[in-house]
């Protein structure tokens, strides 16, 4: 297994850089809750394929619309016992999903990061075609320049043009308040 360079473990934790291999049938197992078996089995083989990339922690929870688990989550502590002997954790494995995105396996372990630093880096594989979404998003489609989220016709998800874009969560459309 590839490890992670010096200086890419953010408070500790210790990345590898690969997925372990029954974190496949993992989520494998997960999406066929969700999905059909034939979309299951086609997002697991785009994962295996994805180069393993680096996202922060919070926004792999956003996109996934998930809350991190509490520290004293079962399997957040297993993961924090596992960290803190030294253990490297596997990455991640996030899908697009008709309502965004979601973790297929390794919640504990986003959870466990963010807990630790909110800004930290995870590693986890992420198809390079953006259009190669396990199901289209109804409401923005594979259309790369509604990236704001709006429904067409429906003024309340509209984003409004008057507020700069450091001032906007694209991933919520609530305004930031920086003061």
């Amino acid at each position: 297994m590839r490890h992670e360079p010096p200086g890419s473990e953010s408070l500790g934790l210790q990345w590898l850089g690969e997925v372990v291999a029954h974190d496949f049938d993992a989520a494998l197992a997960y999406l066929s809750l969700k999905l059909d078996e034939k979309q299951a089995a086609a997002a697991v083989g785009r994962l295996r394929k994805a180069e393993v990339t680096r996202r922060r922690a919070n926004d792999i929870l956003r996109a996934c619309s998930l809350l991190p688990l509490p520290l004293d989550d079962p399997g957040v502590r297993r993961d924090l016992f596992n960290a803190v002997s030294g253990k490297r954790l596997s990455p991640v494995l996030v899908v697009s999903t008709g309502q965004g995105g979601d973790i297929a396996d390794g919640y504990h372990r986003v959870s466990l990061a963010y807990h630790l630093d909110p800004f930290g880096d995870v590693p986890a594989p992420l198809p390079p075609d953006p259009q190669a979404a396990d199901i289209v998003h109804p409401m923005i489609g594979t259309d790369p320049a509604n990236r704001w989220g709006a429904v067409p016709d429906n003024p309340a998800t509209q984003r409004p043009d008057h507020l700069p874009d450091h001032l906007y969560n694209a991933g919520s459309g609530a305004v930031i308040d920086h003061t």
